[in-house]
Parts: C-alpha cells; structure tokens; sequence
C-alpha cells in the first residue's frame, strides 16, 4: 500500500511539469504572432498602391528636351507618305484599272457642263464637207410644237453656219428656253444656254463670232453736246427695218431668230426669237425667220407663259413660269 501512494506522487508531479511546459510553450507562441502582426501592420502594402494609381493623368504632359528627334520627324514625314500614296491609289489608280482610263476622262468631261464646243480642225472639216450652210432651214421641236425657221444665209453666213453645225452636234436638244419678255415693245423668248441662266454657250467655233447686221456701219459725231449718227448706215437686210435716227432704233419684227450676244461681236449659240413686233437698238444678228406655219405656236407661247421673278411673281422680264424646252432639232 505504501508503494502506491509514492507512485501516484511521481505522477502527480509529472502532470504538473507538462502543463507548465505547456503554458510556458502556448506562451511565447501567442507573443511571437503578436510581433510578426505588427511587423506586417508595419510593412508598405505594395498591391493596394498600385491600384490607386489614377487612370488619368491631371499633370499637363511636356515632352522632355530633344523630343522632336531627327528619327521622330522622319517617322511623321514617311508615315504622310505613306498615306498619300494609300491615297492616290484608292482615288487615282484603283478607277483608272477598274474603269479604264479613256472612261475617267470621258467622265471627267461629261461633268463639265460648260466645257466649250469642239473646235479641232479635223472635226470643222468634216461637217464641211458633210453639211450645207446654204438654203437651209430647221426644225426646233418643242413641248409646245414645232417652230420651222428658213435660215438666212445670204445676210448672216457665218452665223448660219454656226446654228447648223451645233444643230448637228445635238447641241440644243434638250435644253429649255430660260428666258421671257412681256413688254409692249419687246416680246422674245431667249435659248441656246446649256447652264440654263444666260451666262453660258460656246459656238461651234469654239469663239466669239462677229456680228452681220450692217453693209456699211453707222458712224457718230458729237453735235451741241448730243451724240447724234454722222451717216446713212446701210443693213446687209430690209428685215433690219424703221430705223429711228433720233433714237437708233429698228423693229425685229415677229417670227426672226435672232443671235443674243454680251456685246459686240460676241455671238456665240444663244438666240432670240421675237413673239410679236420687237423694238430695239439694231445690235443683234438675224440669222433665220420662222415660217409663217408657225406663228401659232408663238402665239400660244405667249399666251401660255409669263415671265416670273425668283420668287415666282409675274414680272416683265424674268424666267418662264412654265417650261418651253427644245426636244430636238432636225435640218432639212
């Protein structure tokens, strides 16, 4: 019995030195992941600097000395060149492979509205030698009827010459009359305008021609301060008629074509033709006469259609206010 009491001592004592070893080791280890916290607390935190960086920059950015560098400017310069040539390819190159060249010129030239008549002398010497100049006479047909106009060579050759010949081109197919005037003394209608406005045409000629009104042309003298005719001048026809000499006046009378012009002699392939019994200064050409078959569709012309401002209201002089267009011209 005695042996046993000293064995549960000698254990009793042993338990008691573990759970001190114990403690003591649970210890030192809570006081060592206290210091490694607060060196970790202590430690920058790298991931979360690199997150707040902001996204865009609120600091005006200069480039540093010498940044324009030789090999800079000579990168920009090579890189224009190269746009340019991507360019000239795609605008130039590309449509002249696909289309041809000959048909981008072609459309080139059929977007110019106002390039000028052909004038090569080869193309003048064939419709010489296929055409006649002489006793001819022209159909304009037009929405409101046909006008059958005798030409009038024997007074105006050259300008005879000049209608036929854009007559034969198809010059004035299509184009519209763009011009009406109601006055009591001056009543025409005013053609032959590709743009359609007044300011364009070409002759066949490719230039100006000059006027055929006169044999012998008037001459003036200042007499007491007034500009006053110094002669008798003589009409290549009696269809330049009643002169007035105190004002230089004659009367176109109704059914003439007659070349419009910018001043003299610069008739080129706009042209009147007078609806009735015209007065004005003898400085236009007569080159044809409407047939008298033909009067009525003057008169329906005139009766039909009024002369209208840009706004549309009825003036004297102006734009028709209904289109009177030439489908078509046929030489007889």
């Amino acid at each position: 019995m005695a042996k046993n009491k000293k064995s549960t001592k000698k254990t009793t004592r042993k338990t008691a030195s573990k759970s001190a070893k114990t403690a003591k080791k649970a210890i030192k280890k809570e006081v060592d992941l206290t210091k490694k916290t607060k060196v970790a607390a202590a430690k920058p935190q790298a991931q979360k600097v690199v997150t707040e960086i902001p996204l865009k920059s609120t600091t005006p950015m200069t480039p540093k000395p010498g940044y324009w560098s030789f090999d800079k400017i000579a990168s920009l310069v090579l890189a224009a060149g190269l746009i340019a040539g991507f360019a000239w390819i795609g605008f130039d190159f590309i449509p002249n492979v696909v289309m041809g060249e000959d048909e981008v010129l072609q459309a080139e030239e059929e977007a110019q509205d106002d390039s000028p008549a052909p004038t090569d002398q080869a193309v003048l010497d064939e419709e010489a030698e296929n055409l006649s100049f002489v006793d001819q006479s022209v159909d304009f047909k037009t929405n409101f009827g046909d006008l059958q106009i005798n030409l009038l060579d024997k007074i105006a050759p050259k300008n005879v010459e000049n209608i036929v010949r854009l007559a034969s081109r198809d010059y004035y197919d299509g184009l519209e009359f763009h011009r009406i005037v109601e006055q009591d003394n001056f009543k025409v209608i005013q053609g032959g305008d590709p743009s359609g406005d007044g300011t364009g045409g070409q002759s066949a000629f490719g230039t100006d021609i000059e006027d055929e009104i006169y044999t012998v042309a008037p001459e003036f003298a200042e007499v007491d301060g007034e500009t006053t005719l110094a002669n008798t001048p003589e009409f290549t026809s009696e269809l330049y008629k009643d002169l007035d000499e105190a004002t230089g006046q004659i009367t176109y009378q109704k059914g003439l074509m007659i070349m419009a012009n910018r001043g003299p002699d610069t008739n080129s392939s706009q042209f009147f033709i007078t609806l009735a019994d015209t007065t004005l200064q003898p400085r236009y050409t007569i080159v044809g006469q409407v047939q008298a078959t033909s009067f009525g569709v003057l008169d329906e012309i005139s009766a039909e259609i009024d002369p209208v401002d840009g706004s549309g209201e009825i003036v004297e002089d102006g734009r028709p206010n209904k289109e009177l267009r030439i489908d078509d011209v046929v030489i007889n």
